[in-house]
């Protein structure tokens, strides 16, 4: 999407905790802080955001900056209870293009590149950070690209702790799987599975995933409320961020969903490969972690969300 962009990627520190062996994890807004830019650097529509690693006593993360060309790089100091206690080392980091990246996933140091997923032009691309430049292309099925909305497509990206696993999703249905969201019903997308062997990342199998209402009874513009954010725990768990944005209060609602694939249908075989309306399939199922405002008061527009140290 290209409404206004929360300034505060990866600022709001979300902390997990277990809850028995066979309970969901639970989530726990604890704070939120400015990331503001030394002189001569400009921040402008943040999306999805990636963990790089320690930095002496900090933190270092990788946040996209859609069109601009350029990735932002930050380092985030916690205290003990995982609060956000300072932000620094803001820089920019060039990257060779200016297409709508919005979903961002690191790799490892020796590999020292990340992958971005691309929402009007669906695709994903994997980046040197050294060079700025594209090292691949992944191949997309056509159905996410012949089908797309305008401004809908690829926000997310996950990227499993091991490197075997990546996920991606359009942010609201495709023309051929369902109407996009109102205040009365959700709109159908398609989590991607992509399988990486080695440095090679192929599209693999695909689930329907249900996106909640919006969460009032009116909106800016066109319906707005999809998946914004995709993340992956430890464990193999998929994380799903949701975004809906309405004139009400908050205008900005976020919901964290932990997403179980048990009894889902593989939606990239046979006639549900070319589209979802009509068709009878399963989809998966999701259980929700929070809910709420990211500022804890009118909300922001949350689309990044990463695992830290």
């Amino acid at each position: 999407m290209t409404t206004v962009r929360w300034l505060l990627a990866a600022v709001c520190t979300l902390a997990l905790a277990a809850r028995g062996q066979s309970a969901p994890w639970s989530i726990e807004r604890i704070n939120h802080i400015t990331l503001a830019p030394p002189a001569g650097v400009t921040i402008a529509e943040m999306s999805g955001v990636t963990y790089l690693g320690p930095v002496g006593d900090a933190h270092r993360f990788l946040a996209v900056q859609q069109t601009k060309g350029e990735l932002l790089q930050f380092d985030l100091s916690f205290g003990v209870n995982g609060a956000i206690a300072a932000v620094s080392g803001v820089v920019p980091v060039t990257i060779n293009g200016t297409l709508d990246f919005e979903g961002i996933a690191y790799t490892n140091p020796v590999r020292h590149s990340v992958f971005l997923s691309e929402e009007n032009n669906p695709g994903v691309r994997e980046i040197n950070l050294a060079t700025g430049l594209a090292l691949q292309t992944v191949a997309i099925p056509s159905v996410f690209t012949s089908h797309k909305r305008a401004n809908r497509g690829f926000e997310s990206l996950a990227r499993s702790q091991d490197g075997t696993v990546m996920w991606t999703a359009n942010e609201a249905a495709l023309t051929v799987d369902g109407p996009l969201a109102t205040a009365a019903a959700g709109t159908v997308v398609r989590l991607l599975r992509l399988d990486v062997n080695g440095n090679s990342v192929a599209a693999s199998s695909q689930f329907a995933y249900q996106v909640e209402p919006i969460h009032g009874s009116s909106s800016f513009g066109s319906p707005q409320s999809g998946l914004s954010e995709l993340t992956l725990l430890p464990d193999g768990t998929l994380l799903a961020v949701e975004r809906s944005v309405a004139l009400t209060s908050p205008l900005y609602l976020n919901r964290i969903y932990a997403v179980d694939f048990d009894g889902a249908t593989d939606v990239s075989v046979g006639p549900l490969a070319a589209g979802l309306t009509g068709q009878t399939y399963a989809p998966v199922s999701k259980q929700l972690l929070w809910s709420g405002a990211v500022d804890g008061a009118s909300g922001q527009n949350m689309e990044g969300l990463a695992l830290g140290p």
